[in-house]
């Protein structure tokens, strides 16, 4: 479990095998109005998260808009993730917080 970030309906995938790396733009979970966010406490169920519909316009059709992250900025996080984990075979997702672009956040898995 993690926090629920607003993140304008959009995931980086970021997959690292050795010194290969590579970012690719997904569509996500909705946002959550930020009155009903605040009201809310505990779990927020999400239906069928993993049959997210491609129709899905994430805001509008806002999803074709939304810029890539830096490679550089991207390449330097895979490294030291690599680097600290001891694991060369490893994906992780970036969201950008909807409220603050300049806030990223990072959620890793490792094979």
């Amino acid at each position: 479990m993690q926090e629920f970030v607003n993140h304008g309906g959009v995931i980086f995938k970021v997959y690292v095998a050795g010194d290969f790396v590579k970012c690719v733009k997904r569509k996500s979970l909705p946002d959550i109005k930020e009155d009903k966010l605040v009201s809310l406490k505990g779990l927020v169920p999400f239906s069928q998260i993993s049959n997210l519909e491609e129709k899905s316009d994430c805001g509008g059709g806002e999803f074709d808009r939304v810029e890539m992250p830096p490679v550089d900025f991207v390449e330097e996080v895979a490294m030291a993730m690599k680097e600290e984990t001891g694991i060369s075979l490893l994906n992780f997702d970036l969201i950008r917080d909807a409220r603050d672009a300049n806030r990223t956040r990072v959620g890793m898995s490792a094979w």
